[in-house]
């Protein structure tokens, strides 16, 4: 889908490699490794993203690298775009209508920037009557991606409306935290 938006396939790579490394530097020829695409391919569009403000560039001997500049305004809508189309979120919106019926699915922030949960946190929410084994087994292949446990919860409709009513804790803290909405209205979803 970030093809279809952005015209050149080398910038969707190369923002996805550094938006899912994103405490990361590279340096030109690693990137262009990484996202097999040719070196004068790559350096032009470092260039323009550089230019338009999503990268630090600094210099190490006779390398350039780069990372991401997290402070860029457009840096949280980037982010919620490319976790929709890697890991567990293309996962989950891949296979959502097989899955059974969600209302609202979250993923937490913290996550995407590659905190690891507590016990008391949680990395994705669902709402609903999904199946508990196929989100399980969505989950279980993400931990390979994310290389850690995934915490996660799921509630009927009923019952996490009934909880937001009560200001139950652990609902407020899941609703007061950043997050990327996969499925559903993020208005409705707090109200």
């Amino acid at each position: 889908m970030l093809e279809e938006i952005f015209i050149s396939k080398t910038r969707v790579k190369i923002l996805t490699l550094f938006f899912t490394h994103l405490t990361e530097r590279f340096h030109v020829r690693e990137i262009t490794r990484q996202v097999d695409e040719e070196i004068n391919a790559v350096r032009r569009e470092l260039d323009r993203l550089y230019k338009a403000g999503f990268f630090k560039r600094e210099k190490q001997g006779n390398k350039v690298c780069y990372s991401l500049r997290k402070e860029s305004p457009l840096f949280p809508e980037i982010l919620r775009m490319i976790a929709k189309e890697t890991g567990l979120g293309k996962s989950l919106i891949k296979e959502a209508k097989n899955i059974g019926k969600v209302k609202y699915m979250m993923l937490s922030a913290h996550l995407l920037y590659g905190r690891v949960a507590s016990q008391n946190e949680v990395d994705l929410l669902l709402v609903g009557s999904p199946s508990q084994a196929k989100v399980a087994g969505i989950v279980k292949e993400a931990e390979k991606f994310y290389g850690h446990e995934i915490n996660y919860a799921i509630f009927s409709e009923e019952e996490f409306d009934f909880r937001k009513k009560r200001y139950d804790p652990f609902i407020n803290s899941v609703l007061m935290q950043p997050r990327v909405m996969l499925l559903g209205d993020e208005v409705e979803f707090i109200a």
